[in-house]
């Protein structure tokens, strides 16, 4: 026997009928309790850990994304800068072919000519 040690029990352990069979020593209950306290303060801690590593790679992505949106704006500008040359060199081309053209011409035209003039004299 237990004399003076606390319990919880049916109400109706009396009645064989109605007892349910319900039986928990007091002290019992207390160490559950303090085990279940002490399970969800270390749930709670590796909770909040997992956050902070959480907010800290959230932190980290967003310095990442910064950095990406920086980078690809200076690509973009390099792109514009290099299209844009790019459109005067092939302008330059053209540029270049008609006046080679130009000159060929001239020459065809002076060529025949002076092939004329030798006829001529």
């Amino acid at each position: 026997m237990n004399p003076g040690r606390q319990f919880y029990g049916c109400p109706y352990w009396k009645n064989e009928k109605k007892n349910c069979g319900f039986f928990r020593w007091v002290h019992g209950i207390v160490d559950e309790v303090d085990e279940e306290t002490s399970t969800i303060g270390s749930s709670q801690l590796k909770l909040e850990e997992n956050l902070r590593i959480a907010e800290s790679k959230a932190e980290m992505r967003k310095k990442e994304k910064r950095i990406l949106v920086e980078e690809l704006s200076r690509l973009m500008k390099t792109q514009e800068v290099m299209l844009d040359e790019g459109r005067r060199l092939a302008y330059d081309i053209r540029l270049i072919r008609y006046h080679f053209t130009v000159v060929v011409v001239v020459n065809f035209i002076l060529l025949v000519l002076l092939w004329q003039h030798q006829f001529v004299m």
